[in-house]
């Protein structure tokens, strides 16, 4: 199956995706910083500021974001076309606010099966509503097999932000 890697380009739909940084610049961040999932995963909402790859101006971007022991695990529903992750790949020195917490990562695409196969598990297997959810927005259906989720998810590009010390 291939994905197909559109962005939206109504204006109206573009702006929705934009609302989440409107929000936590006007102190709602609490609001979508995260709540637990499972005793061990948290999901929400989170702030990335990259460092733009030819302007070298920060770029801030909210993300979908999954926790699990301190570490954030994004997906680019965009593939490695999303300017977030091209930024990433240029500097992977990024900042992150998640709720009320703000934190200096390191950005690292994740290509072991190892580290996918974690990143499989904190994101579609801890919550697989929310996971339906996620797809449905980028206009996909998740299939109901474990063989077939793994199968898409393997098209996705998976990030993990490691907290480098809180900012």
């Amino acid at each position: 199956m291939t994905i197909p890697w559109r962005y939206p380009a109504d204006p109206l739909r573009r702006w929705l995706f934009r609302l989440p940084v409107a929000a936590y610049r006007l102190g709602m961040g609490r609001l979508m910083g995260g709540w637990p999932i499972t005793p061990e995963v948290r999901m929400g909402i989170l702030l990335m500021t990259t460092v733009g790859r030819t302007s070298r101006r920060p770029r801030t971007t909210a993300l979908e974001y999954r926790e699990r022991g301190g570490r954030f695990f994004l997906v680019s529903a965009w593939g490695r076309r999303a300017d977030w992750f091209k930024n990433i790949e240029h500097d992977p020195h990024v900042r992150v606010q998640a709720g009320k917490h703000r934190v200096l990562c390191r950005a690292r695409a994740l290509t072991s099966a190892a580290d996918r196969d974690e990143a499989f598990d904190v994101w579609l297997c801890s919550n697989p509503r929310a996971a339906a959810r996620f797809f449905r927005l980028i206009g996909l259906h998740l299939p109901e097999s474990a063989d077939e989720q793994r199968q898409l998810f393997e098209q996705f590009v998976a990030v993990v932000l490691e907290p480098e010390w809180s900012a």
